[in-house]
């Protein structure tokens, strides 16, 4: 109950107004949040990093992004599957192995308080997409759907880079 409190203030207050922006490296924000999500859980996790992009955004909000990317990635997955979680330029990339979403459901995965039919039968609050799509938006970006090659669901968000790596 607390979490569902803290989520609808969260998104109703929209908190991250009072963060400043700063220069984000996709990267190793994927990296350092994959691996919390390492030392606290015993799903299989691989870290895809291509050319990470840096972006001037509120970090601890990007963070909050990419959490709620694996814990909906870690919800749907079966035991003993693999989370992969790709960066490339300014995309982050979170794919499962899991039931994959429905064509009726990807445009609706990101509303707040949506579940399908599907999830409804598990916990949660429907917040933790809509969260992403917040950020993704506040900071110019965008969200996506797709369906994985093994038949699970890639999720993720692209943000406008202020530079890669590589540049």
């Amino acid at each position: 109950l607390t979490d569902l409190v803290n989520e609808v203030v969260e998104v109703a207050t929209e908190a991250e107004v009072s963060e400043t922006d700063s220069m984000v490296d996709l990267g190793a924000l994927a990296e350092g949040v994959v691996g919390r999500y390492r030392r606290r859980t015993n799903q299989d996790f691989v870290l895809d990093i291509d050319n990470p992009a840096t972006v001037a955004g509120k970090a601890t909000r990007l963070e909050r992004a990419v959490s709620n990317l694996i814990d909906n990635a870690a919800k749907w997955s079966p035991a003993q599957s693999t989370i992969t979680v790709s960066v490339a330029g300014s995309r982050v990339a979170v794919a499962d192995e899991g039931p994959g979403i429905s064509a009726e459901d990807e445009d609706r995965v990101f509303d707040r308080f949506y579940r399908s039919d599907e999830a409804r039968a598990t916990p949660g609050s429907g917040l933790g997409l809509s969260i992403v799509k917040q950020v993704a938006e506040n900071h110019n970006g965008a969200v996506f759907v797709e369906t994985a090659v093994n038949g699970g669901a890639v999720v993720g968000f692209e943000l406008p880079s202020a530079f890669s790596a590589d540049s």
